[in-house]
This record gives C-alpha cells, structure tokens and sequence, in this order.
C-alpha cells in the first residue's frame, strides 16, 4: 500500500534530492525531517537529513556511500553530503530479544535500543517537492520520541551548546499532537524500551523551569505557553512511567 503523500515546502524542498539519491539504501528518516513530517505541517527550520540503516556488516554504510559514489565524504565520522546535502547516518542491526545481551550502559543500550526500533517501525511516506516525487520509510512518532530521549539525556557537550533547543521543540510538539499514539505504541515496544525512554527523560527534565528557559532563549523557536509545556510533558513521563514493569 502507497504510503502517504507529504508536499514539502519552503527549504526542506531541497532535501527530497537527497532523499532520492538514497533511495536504493534500506533506511528510514528520522531528525528534523521526520518530524516534520509526523506533524503534517511546517515546523522549524532544518537543512540536513538524519538515518538509520540496516548494515548487518562491519562496513560502515558511509563508507558505502562514497565507494558507490552516491555521497561525499564529510568532516563528522558519522555524516556524508548527498545532493548538497548533509545526512547523519546511523547503523543498526538486529537485535537480540534477550535483553541480557544488550549494551550494559544506558546510554549505550538506549542508543542501539531507539534507533533500532526506528529503523524496525517506520512506515512509508510519498514526498513531493520542486516537481520531484519519491517514497521514504519514515519512524512513527513514538520511535522519534525514542531517539530524541537518548539526544537529549546523553548529548554531547557540542550537542546540547547547538541543539538542546530544537531537540525539546521537537519532543514538545510530537506529544502534543500524538500522546496517546506514542505512549501506546511505546508500551509494547522491545527491549524494555518504553522504561529506557521514561529513566532517560525523567532524568533529563528533572527540572521543566530550565528547559522552558533553553526553549524561550533560542531562536527561530515559536513561544510556547509554559503551562502547556509543563502539562504535555509530565502527562508523557506520566504515561511512560505509569504500571511499567521494571526494565
């Protein structure tokens, strides 16, 4: 079955280039694109690409990329240019039901764990732009919600200096508008993942006064109502948390 089509508009036109240069890959968008478009309208401003690959090899898939000559190497380990473009590129792989043989650390095993489950879960969505056409498997927003919580726990200093912001925006809007979807669909999700997503942004958002603060400080960020912030996210660390069983 076809799956929906999404007409892009503005800058992110530019992106379904790069999109279509990838199209024989087995990935699925996830990042500013994928969130856009799970929330069917403009949203924030984004100019590069974020996937997860299936790679069961030792090669990484940039590597492949640029041997196939369908990227350009770039200057962060994980990134190529395709059309112009900056794409992440994340490789995963099967994992195993028996969580024993998962990563010990957290942040380790939410990382696998969430963009795993991205790859595994995304459905197909047609896009449109500047007259080109093409079709890309894209997460749900409950496995987005996945990845954005290990982005947000565990960034990197660089990380949280330059997209701390963007990552709360993108988190704040994907439950606004699909709390009962992602809550529901997280509580099934493998690998204990739904209580791995609830530790690591009950961590994080410990204190919702100074994440409202990075949110009110960033630019090119819509307002946004604090008491709507502080609602929709204790209701998803409500949601997340409540009756789970131990991970």
């Amino acid at each position: 079955m076809p799956g929906e089509l999404i007409e892009l508009e503005g800058e992110v036109q530019d992106l379904v280039a790069a999109v279509v240069r990838l199209s024989g890959y087995q990935f699925a968008l996830i990042g500013g694109l994928a969130v856009m478009i799970r929330l069917g309208e403009q949203h924030r401003v984004t100019g590069d690409l974020d996937g997860v690959f299936d790679n069961p090899t030792d090669t990484p898939t940039t590597a492949t990329l640029v041997a196939a000559g369908v990227a350009q190497d770039a200057a962060a380990i994980q990134r190529v240019v395709v059309e112009g473009t900056n794409v992440d590129i994340i490789d995963t792989f099967a994992l195993p039901d028996d969580t024993s043989a998962l990563p010990d650390e957290p942040k380790d095993r939410l990382f696998v764990c969430a963009h795993r489950y991205a790859f595994e879960v995304a459905t197909p969505v047609r896009l449109a732009a500047a007259g080109r056409r093409t079709e890309v498997r894209v997460a749900p927003p409950a496995a987005l919600v996945a990845t954005k919580a290990h982005a947000l726990r565990y960034a990197s200093t660089g990380r949280r200096a330059t997209k701390r912001s963007s990552d709360l925006y993108d988190l704040y809007r994907l439950c606004a508008v699909h709390m009962p979807t992602i809550a529901g669909d997280l509580a099934p999700a493998p690998w204990a993942l739904r209580q791995q997503v609830a530790k690591a942004l009950g961590d994080d958002l410990a204190d919702l006064e100074q994440a409202l603060a990075v949110l009110r400080a960033a630019p090119g960020i819509a307002a946004i109502n604090p008491d709507d912030f502080a609602d929709v996210l204790a209701e998803l660390l409500g949601r997340l948390s409540s009756d789970a069983p131990e991970a």
